[in-house]
């Protein structure tokens, strides 16, 4: 057959069972092949009618070069993938279906697994188990694509944004109480390697459950560049008693792969730990922060990145500006948060630099959406004509504002006029911070490492 589908043209091959088939046998069985815009559908279905095997068997394929040329026959802004393909085969039976040799692959990517729902309970239940040998990220380039409306701008017309709303609000529902109740689902997900081009970036494993209400992703393992990240987390919806969780604990990533990735010429890099335990009677994660208790830790030693302008704040103003000298670098970022009753406060948070130390001390209330910190920079060493003014950021956590506090300004102008006295005195008492950092950069986070006082250069 050959016609006009969608204002596209198409052709259609079907073949059919006989009738002496049918007959004989009770069974039969058709193929269907459609290919329309360089894209091919293929179907081919069995169905048995005995009663010692009712059941019917479909396999499904599609594949094409360019999945976005679907978009103007079907009204859709689908990503541009090139090169895919995807196969199944299911077997339906009363309130049964199973689907193996499930095969989705884009470019060299590919998903191998199967996936089973059954209906004859109260409870829907459904397993999942998927392979992927290798994961090649560069097949997923997609340039400024985005899965919102317009590439990610907002929406121009009220049904649009209507739209976006609508697929939010079914998100909620996946997650609601009703929903999690009626399902009892378990998925496994593996990749065996992920690269990068020819770089190797790990591999992983996910575990997922949703079983009397709790969700729960328990545990997600990937071995990543130079260490580890393990994760999990719990959500129970229930209006009477909620709960949610996440921990999470990263060992020595070394993001300078990400940075290549970016910028392949980029001298870039470093290393980064995080350790994370929340808890919190929260009916969703985006209440996990306003009603939790737990810790926030995280630390990062940083390669060949410049300080740049943030030197000005508290270098000697002159030096600076007319120096040719090379530019300083960040040394590291640590942060000990503590969080307790939804308010976020740190035990240390610091930024060095070649030539300053930067903290700050204050509380994120996420329970009230309000953030109050306070930052202030020291010059390594005590350094003449600084600009080291303190800077204080007030305000809604989404909407903050940043300004210098009372007598902040008064202060710094008196430092910076009276600095050829006081300096000079300091330098010779010592007690200059190390350039490198090495003072506090080699802090190990975790809840077993507390440090008694603040680190030093911050009081």
């Amino acid at each position: 057959m050959k016609g006009m589908l969608l204002k596209e043209p198409f052709t259609t091959q079907v073949r059919i069972g006989s009738l002496q088939e049918f007959l004989e046998k009770s069974t039969s069985w058709m193929n269907i092949e459609t290919d329309i815009k360089k894209t091919r559908f293929n179907f081919t279905g069995r169905l048995a009618l005995a009663r010692a095997d009712s059941s019917l068997k479909l396999k499904a394929s599609v594949s094409g070069e360019r999945l976005e040329s679907l978009n103007g026959m079907l009204h859709l802004d689908l990503p541009p993938i090139h090169s895919y393909r995807a196969t199944a085969d299911l077997t339906l039976r009363k309130k049964m279906a199973d689907f193996s040799n499930l095969s989705p692959q884009i470019g060299e990517s590919r998903l191998d697994g199967t996936m089973s729902v059954d209906t004859t309970r109260s409870k829907l239940k459904s397993a999942i188990d998927l392979n992927a040998p290798m994961i090649q990220l560069n097949d997923f380039e997609l340039g400024g694509w985005s899965p919102d409306k317009k590439n990610g701008e907002e929406p121009a017309t009220q049904k649009e944004a209507t739209e976006v709303g609508s697929e939010g609000e079914q998100v909620k529902k996946l997650m609601s109480p009703e929903v999690l109740e009626s399902i009892d689902v378990r998925m496994n997900v593996t990749a065996e390697r992920v690269l990068s081009g020819k770089d190797e970036l790990g591999s992983g494993s996910l575990t997922s459950t949703v079983k009397e209400g709790l969700f729960s992703a328990d545990p997600v393992k990937l071995n990543i560049p130079g260490g580890s990240f393990v994760l999990a987390a719990t959500l129970r919806p229930d209006p009477k008693a909620p709960q949610a969780s996440v921990r999470a604990v990263m060992k020595n990533f070394d993001f300078g792969v990400l940075v290549l990735r970016v910028s392949p010429k980029a001298e870039m890099g470093g290393s980064i730990n995080l350790d994370v335990e929340l808890t919190s009677s929260a009916g969703s994660f985006e209440r996990l922060m306003a009603n939790g208790n737990g810790y926030f830790y995280y630390s990062g030693r940083l390669e060949n990145i410049k300080a740049g302008i943030i030197d000005l704040w508290a270098v000697n103003l002159i030096a600076a500006i007319v120096s040719r000298e090379e530019d300083s670098r960040i040394n590291c970022v640590i942060g000990r948060w503590t969080l307790k009753e939804g308010v976020l406060t740190p035990d240390v948070f610091l930024i060095d630099t070649s030539k300053i130390r930067i903290c700050g001390k204050g509380q994120a209330d996420f329970k009230n959406d309000r953030i109050d910190l306070r930052v202030t920079s020291r010059p390594k060493p005590a350094e003449f004509f600084n600009l080291a003014t303190p800077i204080e950021i007030h305000g809604n956590i989404s909407q903050f504002g940043i300004g210098i506090p009372p007598g902040g300004l008064i202060g710094t102008v008196v430092k910076f006029v009276t600095s050829p006295v006081h300096v000079p005195i300091r330098r010779l008492l010592g007690g200059a911070l190390p350039a490198d950092g090495e003072d506090v950069c080699g802090m190990t986070i975790g809840p077993d490492n507390r440090s008694e006082g603040p680190p030093p250069g911050c009081k």
